[in-house]
Formats: C-alpha cells, sequence, structure tokens
C-alpha cells in the first residue's frame, strides 16, 4: 500500500515521471445538467505514454448507494447488472448512461489502475456531478390558464388572478417567464410566481374577452423545453363579467364561512370563561378571580368589530342564540359577585360592562343580519338584470338592422395570424361586433356582405391582410410601401352565415398597419 501511494505521488506532481495523459478538456469535479429521458456522456479518453500498462478502468456512482456500475479488465468491458442495459462504452474511459432519470443524480467517477513504465503503481480519478432535471412542460403536463379570486392582505380587497402553469418546481422566475396576451392583443408580462404558476392580477380596467398565456419563443429548448412549443406552450381561459363577479363572490363567502367559524369558535371559549368565573365564586374563593371579567369585556369588543363583515344567515342565527344564552346568566353571574364582594364599586362597573357589551353585540348581530339579507337581494338583482340584458341582447338582435363600421385607433403592429382589433366604432347596429376582439359573431342565418380597408404605414412597412369566416380565408389584400408614402389596398366578400359564426380580418405577416387607411365593415344582406 506504502509503494502504491508513494507512485500515486509521483504520477501526479513529479513532472519527470511520464504516466497516463488525458485526452479531453472535461476537469475534474465539475457540474453536468441533463434532462429526464436523455443520455449522459461522460467524455473521460484517455492516452497511455511509452511504456505504461494498464491493469483496469472501473466506473462508480455515489448512490445512495455507492455502487460499481462497469468495469474494463484485459480489454474486456463488463456492465454490472444494475446498468448493464444502460450503458454504451466508447474508447478508453468514455461512458455514456442513456435515459436518465432524477434518480440518477449523483456523482459519477472513473478510476484507472496501472503501472508506469518503472514498474510503479498508479491510481488516477476523475469525477463529475450529474444533475437531473425534470422538464418544465411536457406533453402529459401542457400548460393551463386559470382564474381564481384573491385577497390583498394588505388592503382586504379582492380581485381576479390568472394563473399560468404548472411549470416545474426547478423552474427560477430570474431565469424564466411566460406572457400574457390580452383580447386587444396587448402583452402583460407576469406580475408575480407562486408554486409553478405565473400570476397576472386583473383590475376592473382589464379588458374582458379571451387571454392567453404563452412560453415566448426564446425560451424554447431551454429549460428542458422541447424546441417546438405547438400545443404544449400556450393556453386561454375567457374572461366576461358575469362569471368574474361570481368568482369573487365564492371567494368572499368561503371566506366569510372561515370567519365566522373562528367567531363561533372564540363564543365558545367566552362561555367556558364565563362558566369558570361562575363555579369559581359559587366556591367561595376570593375576589382575586374576578379579573377574568376583564378578559371578558376585551372578547365581547373583538365580537363587536365584525360588524362590517357580511355573515351567513344560519351562523347569524346560532351566534343570536348563543348571545341570549350569554344575556340569561349574566345577572346570575352579578348576582354571585355582589354577594361576594359588598360595596366593591370596581367589579360593579365591570359587570356592567358586561351587559353593555353584551347588549351591544345584540343589536350588531341583527344589524347583520339585515344588512346580509339586504345585500343578498341586491346581488340577485344585479345578476338577474345582466342575466335579462344577454337574453335581451340576443333575442332582439334578431329582429334590428344587423351592421357594422369600425377602425384602428392608432397605428399597430400585428403578428402573424393575429386579428386585426378595430377599438373605434361608427356603427353597430345588433351589436354583433365586439370591438375588443375585432370579430363579428353572425346573430341569426342569413347572407353577408364584409368589406377590409388597410393602408401601409410608411416607406419602410408593408401591410397584408385576409378576411376569414371560422379561421378560413376567403378574400386577401396587401399595400406595399414606396418611397414616397403608404399604399391602400381592399378586399370584399359574401358570405351564408349561421348564428354564432365568426369573420374577422387577420393580419398575415409581421405588418404594420396606418390607422386612417385601415376599416372593418359588413351587414346583413338577406
Amino acid at each position: 500500500m506504502r509503494v502504491r501511494i508513494f507512485a500515486v505521488c509521483l504520477c501526479l506532481f513529479l513532472p519527470l515521471v511520464r504516466c497516463l495523459r488525458w485526452q479531453t478538456d472535461l476537469n475534474d469535479a465539475i457540474a453536468i445538467t441533463a434532462c429526464t429521458g436523455k443520455d449522459v456522456t461522460f467524455p473521460w479518453e484517455f492516452a497511455l505514454d511509452q511504456g505504461d500498462s494498464l491493469f483496469n478502468v472501473e466506473w462508480l456512482f455515489d448512490g445512495p448507494p455507492p455502487e460499481l456500475m462497469a468495469f474494463n479488465s484485459h480489454g474486456s468491458f463488463v456492465p454490472l447488472p444494475n446498468f448493464a442495459d444502460r450503458l454504451t462504452h466508447g474508447t478508453s474511459g468514455s461512458l455514456t448512461l442513456r435515459h436518465v432519470t432524477p434518480n440518477d443524480r449523483g456523482n459519477y467517477s472513473i478510476e484507472i489502475h496501472g503501472s508506469d513504465a518503472s514498474g510503479s503503481s498508479f491510481r488516477l480519478t476523475r469525477t463529475v456531478y450529474v444533475n437531473v432535471t425534470e422538464p418544465l412542460l411536457s406533453p402529459d403536463r401542457p400548460l393551463q390558464l386559470t382564474t381564481q379570486a384573491v385577497q390583498d392582505p394588505a388592503t382586504g380587497q379582492w380581485s381576479l388572478q390568472l394563473r399560468c402553469g404548472d411549470f416545474n418546481t426547478d423552474v427560477q422566475p430570474s431565469d424564466f417567464t411566460v406572457e400574457f396576451l390580452s383580447p386587444t392583443g396587448a402583452v402583460y408580462n407576469s406580475t408575480g410566481y407562486q408554486d409553478g404558476h405565473f400570476l397576472l392580477t386583473v383590475t376592473p380596467l382589464t379588458p374582458q374577452g379571451s387571454y392567453t398565456c404563452m412560453v415566448p419563443p426564446r425560451f424554447a429548448g431551454l429549460g428542458c423545453l422541447p424546441t417546438n412549443l405547438t400545443g404544449l406552450g400556450t393556453a386561454s381561459t375567457h374572461l366576461d363579467p358575469v362569471s368574474g363577479e361570481l368568482l369573487l363572490v365564492r371567494a368572499r363567502q368561503d371566506h366569510l364561512q372561515n370567519e365566522n367559524l373562528l367567531l363561533r369558535k372564540e363564543n365558545q371559549d367566552l362561555k367556558k370563561r364565563l362558566e369558570r368565573l361562575e363555579n369559581g365564586t359559587a366556591g367561595g374563593e376570593d375576589c382575586s378571580q374576578c379579573s377574568t371579567v376583564q378578559s371578558l369585556v376585551l372578547n365581547l369588543t373583538q365580537l363587536v368589530d365584525i360588524r362590517s363583515k357580511q355573515v351567513d344567515s344560519s351562523m347569524v342565527e346560532d351566534l343570536t342564540k348563543d348571545v341570549a344564552a350569554l344575556e340569561q346568566t349574566a345577572p346570575g353571574i352579578e348576582a354571585r359577585v355582589n354577594s361576594l364582594e359588598q360595596g366593591s364599586g370596581e367589579l360593579d362597573g365591570s359587570i356592567r360592562q358586561v351587559n353593555y357589551s353584551l347588549t351591544a353585540v345584540t343589536r350588531e348581530v341583527r344589524l347583520l343580519e339585515t344588512i346580509h339579507m339586504q345585500d343578498k337581494i341586491a346581488l340577485s338583482s344585479q345578476i338577474t338584470d345582466l342575466k335579462n340584458q344577454i337574453t335581451n341582447s340576443r333575442t332582439g338582435s334578431q329582429t334590428e338592422t344587423v351592421s357594422f363600421h369600425a377602425q384602428l385607433s392608432q397605428n399597430t403592429a400585428f403578428g402573424p395570424g393575429q386579428p386585426i382589433v378595430l377599438p373605434v366604432v361608427y356603427n353597430n347596429n345588433g351589436d354583433a361586433f365586439d370591438n375588443g376582439t375585432g370579430i363579428f359573431s353572425a346573430p341569426v342565418t342569413g347572407t353577408y356582405f364584409f368589406v377590409g380597408t388597410i393602408g401601409s404605414f410608411n416607406r419602410t412597412h408593408d401591410a397584408y391582410m385576409e378576411l376569414v369566416v371560422e379561421g378560413q380565408q376567403v378574400a386577401l389584400a396587401f399595400a406595399h410601401s414606396n418611397n414616397q408614402a403608404g399604399e391602400m389596398a381592399t378586399c370584399h366578400a359574401v358570405a351564408d352565415l349561421q348564428p354564432g359564426q365568426r369573420v374577422w380580418l387577420r393580419s398575415m405577416l409581421d405588418s404594420f398597419f396606418n390607422y386612417a387607411d385601415t376599416f372593418f365593415s359588413g351587414f346583413l344582406i338577406n
């Protein structure tokens, strides 16, 4: 053993001793990151100097548990059973581990045993750490976009929040993000990240309609993402006032029910304290036990603080019964305490405060019950009105004239396949055109006429547009730029539509449209 250690030292530290040479640039103790399911190659290639002899080569995995993966002795490569179907031997010390999984994370090393020309033994090693990561997205876990109601802990205000995920928890927001595409075509960055989801808070001013979250193309191929994100890196959801308000109402109701459960528990604790006080005075204990009256007052004050919250009616009834029971026990407590401590003005004042607080709580509970019922009636009325408005708009449009005429509001660039959104509406009989999305939805069966007009912005930007029915092109137009100014182009189409079928203008290539020349019009012929 002493001879072997001495030989290793000579081989490593004395330049006059000739020994094995590494032929790759893979340094010792480095880290390699691999994606689940991929192959990892350890390029531990080496060459022997003249006169060197190779005894054997061992490849090891530092577990758990540590184990020998394979060895090469006298020119024969022998993998161990646990790795036999996953190892491929290259030249000299090169080794490939196929189809890695998170269980393969750890240190891998190679040990080379031999002797130099002088007959001295040597042992050389190199180590690498392999970190195997799950893909951020996979076909069995595609991107999803959901909506939830959240409460700001600082202000107590409720709002809607879009959640885009579910990403692998290894993702770091500083290295990776998503983008949110609004119904108007505007792109928003994420406002937060939590538990594998990128977040976007929705305000009352946020446009209603279809929202899409997407992985920007610049991240394709990174973080074990596939290079082709089609069908995997996008997800959509629809926001509308009715469903959004109902979601907020349910969240508030759940929150109030949880608060009510805490309130009832606090009420039960209060009753137990009163019982302990009652038992203490009956047993002849001194008045020091009466200090719990002060705690009783504090608890009742906390109950009064709930007056601004809407309480579920059934829980209000339970709370009223509890307060009534407390009112019945209060006179008995007062009589016992008076008999125990004659002339104790401080205790008398405390008991009067208990009665006063109980009365105040009763009034507040009755007021909360009234407020809750009024709010419930008002909310039901609002929902009914909204439903009636939606129904009236749908049924009414069947008898009204159907026509629209809209225009861009400013010079705007659109990418390939993006709807051309025209916010400025001059005419919209029948309310069939949505200026938030640029889409016309046929309210009745009939024959319709549509015309689209575009203009290129200046001498450096072209404009390409197609008129589509349910995504299928029926007409197109393009306006080139020239050395003087932009050009204009128009196209039109006649289409037979069923109720609900959609028609819109769509950008064909990366285009820049002049707002003054870009219009979309249509009307029902018969």
